[in-house]
């Protein structure tokens, strides 16, 4: 399992505030894509009657998981209902003061967990989730999409484990994220680690990796 943030930091939800405030502007200008997945939304508030098991929470991120790398492989090729679901997920677990519980299900909800204790893959794929949202609340990220049509695709060459980041500075400068899920899913198996991301219109390759950290 993913090491978990800084243990001092006490409201994960919080310190995160900025994009839940985006929701209620989502939900009026794209409700089809924010309300896609509400039969797990309101299956989850019916779940979070006390006592709430923290294995249960977990569980419910890999279900939205899951369901949405189910809908792109139907055919509906969009990465955003699943970023809004969690979103509005995460919000009733502020509301029912279950804060410690909400990294795990964000976690989860992404693929950063692992499901098995000996990674298997060879290729390590991921994506991110839509940003630049206060100019453009519809975008999408062709990133989180190729990382949920992948996930999980086996050859008797190779399989695929993939994940999506945040778009966060916080989780890349405070908890590490990338660093320690690397550490668990990367082994001697491991043919390569590729990330994707939305840049400009061309298609671009990347020749060295840097530790850039600006808009």
């Amino acid at each position: 399992m993913l090491h978990r943030a800084n243990p001092e930091m006490t409201n994960w939800a919080a310190t995160r505030k900025s994009e839940f405030n985006r929701v209620a502007a989502a939900a009026e200008h794209i409700p089809a894509v924010t309300d896609r997945y509400d039969d797990l939304v309101n299956a989850f508030r019916d779940q979070l009657e006390p006592p709430v098991n923290r294995s249960n929470v977990t569980q419910l991120g890999v279900q939205l998981r899951d369901k949405a790398v189910a809908d792109i492989r139907s055919g509906h090729l969009d990465d955003r209902p699943l970023y809004w679901a969690r979103l509005k997920m995460i919000s009733l677990l502020a509301e029912a003061e279950l804060d410690d519980y909400v990294q795990d299900f964000d976690y989860a909800s992404r693929g950063l967990l692992l499901r098995s204790s000996t990674p298997t893959h060879n290729v390590v794929l991921t994506g991110f989730d839509p940003f630049h949202l206060d100019q453009t609340v519809s975008q999408s990220n062709p990133s989180g999409l190729i990382a949920l049509a992948m996930d999980g695709q086996y050859s008797p060459e190779l399989s695929i484990q993939t994940a999506i980041f945040p778009v966060r500075f916080l989780d890349f400068e405070q908890d590490a994220i990338v660093e320690n899920y690397l550490s668990e899913v990367v082994s001697s198996s491991t043919k390569l680690v590729i990330t994707c991301s939305m840049g400009r219109d061309q298609f671009d390759i990347e020749r060295f990796v840097i530790g850039r950290r600006t808009s």
